[in-house]
């Protein structure tokens, strides 16, 4: 993150996977982010998707086996949706 210029260290975007054609991932960051329940974060530039950092860098991270909630509610648990 260091060579970077401009909005480096802010949160870009986060998702969830929803594609459960993917079963296991593949070591491809723009493949297994779709994963069904896979979680991601992303930093630096998100221009592209409406937003205002503006960055040399839009990196993507993964995180298997993540649980998220949003006000109380369970989006994914333990790397699996829980939408339903």
């Amino acid at each position: 993150m260091g060579t970077h210029s401009g909005d480096r260290d802010r949160i870009s975007h986060i998702g969830i996977g929803v594609n459960p054609g993917i079963t296991r991932p593949t070591g491809l960051t723009t493949i297994d982010e779709c994963m069904s329940g896979m979680v991601f974060v992303a930093f630096g530039e998100n221009r592209f998707m409406g937003g205002k950092n503006e960055s040399t860098l839009n990196i993507d991270l993964v995180c298997s086996g993540a649980t998220v909630l949003c006000d109380s509610r369970v989006l994914v648990r333990d790397g699996r949706l829980a939408l339903g």
